[in-house]
């Protein structure tokens, strides 16, 4: 029908679309830009001053004031330019990794969507399959009970039997529809396509901490404020400062006369910057703990991510060896009881949902073991 006629993306095309579309990544990405452009400041000189000035008192040769026409600049010590750069270098890999981790953010949440979808699209083909099988017994009891070998009581169980089906299959169904809003919202995708019907069970990637975007921005920000101290203690190295300057007059045997003039402005009262040095090294240090801290959080977080991961892949191995030969042969053999009138509805109906429950609850388990999975592989 109108289904098949719609586009399949795989998961990983799901996640390239997204990594384009997404407007939060676009700002990011933005903002690394941003920051590379502004390693160009660190190398900022102080605006030139060009001055003009005339003095009664400053005679030339020909008995003439001299007109006067100099040029200023002022620079930080050499040296202070080097370590605001560096810092300024140290701001843009941040600002790269943040990036990264914005990405990585999004490639998790976009495959917990997608598989959540997958997950809720076997459901509905399960649930399906029970409620036509339902709606069938329903019919025949129906006949059953108009010629009375079947008592009113029982014709009104199955159709509550049957309507409760129907109303999870609803259920699933509005799901369904919110979960491929949220998915095409995170991709920026507009038109209408169909997830794969396989659900892809994710490997692990064993990725170390010190691998992760995270923990390099830790260490980036520990980088910055030890930078920072070497900033604060260059500002106490002496500012330059060079005049250049060139006098004469529009009267007979007027000549040019040059002036230079060269000084250092030294912190001879240096107090509020030492205090300015005490507190980034007191920030360095801080940033160190709150490091260290942040680090074993992410090692306890990876320990019990790890024993949750082992839990679920047992659970899963369990199903793939025995649970779904169990389903299918508890649906197949209930089926033939309840056909050669065997058992009854309802020994029929507890058998379907005991099956039922194995592969919901492998289901469930599949959708847990994703997240977990993503989570160790994306550790933040």
């Amino acid at each position: 029908g109108m289904l098949a006629q719609e586009r399949e993306i795989a998961i990983d095309e799901a996640i390239a679309i997204a990594l384009q579309n997404n407007k939060e990544i676009r700002g990011y990405e933005l903002k690394a830009d941003e920051q590379k452009a502004l390693t160009g400041t660190a190398v900022a000189l102080d605006k030139t001053t060009i001055y003009y000035g005339t003095d009664q008192n400053n005679i030339a040769d020909n008995n003439h004031p001299l007109q006067v026409v100099g040029i200023t600049q002022n620079f930080s010590f050499p040296t202070l330019y080097n370590s605001l750069k560096k810092a300024k270098r140290i701001e843009q890999d941040i600002s790269i990794t943040e990036l990264q981790m914005q990405r990585e953010e999004l490639i998790v949440q976009l495959s917990m969507n997608y598989i959540e979808l997958q997950v809720l699209r076997e459901q509905l083909n399960i649930y399906e399959d029970i409620d036509s099988l339902y709606m069938n017994i329903l019919k025949g009891a129906t006949l059953s009970n108009r010629t009375g070998s079947m008592s009113n009581l029982d014709l009104l169980n199955i159709s509550a039997k049957q309507q409760q089906i129907s109303l999870r299959l609803k259920g699933v169904r509005y799901n369904i529809d919110n979960t491929y809003k949220q998915l095409k919202n995170l991709m920026g995708y507009d038109s209408s396509f169909v997830v794969s019907p396989e659900i892809r069970v994710i490997d692990l990637t064993n990725r170390l901490i010190n691998s992760t975007p995270y923990y390099q921005l830790l260490r980036n920000r520990e980088a910055l404020s030890a930078a920072n101290i070497g900033v604060e203690k260059k500002r106490l190295l002496p500012d330059i400062s060079f005049d250049y300057f060139l006098g004469t007059n529009f009267f007979d045997q007027s000549r040019y006369y040059h002036g230079f003039e060269a000084g250092l402005s030294i912190p001879i009262f240096a107090g509020a910057q030492r205090a300015k040095i005490k507190a980034a090294r007191l920030a360095m240090d801080a940033t160190h703990y709150f490091s260290e801290y942040e680090i074993q959080l992410l090692e306890i977080k990876q320990v019990n991510l790890l024993n949750s991961h082992m839990r679920l892949k047992e659970q899963l191995d369990y199903f793939n060896n025995t649970g779904s030969q169990l389903y299918d042969e508890i649906f197949r053999a209930a089926g033939l009881s309840f056909e050669n009138g065997e058992i009854d509805f309802f020994r029929y109906a507890t058998s379907i949902e005991t099956a039922l429950q194995i592969k919901l609850d492998y289901l469930n388990n599949l959708l847990e073991y994703s997240r977990v999975t993503l989570e160790l592989n994306y550790l933040r």
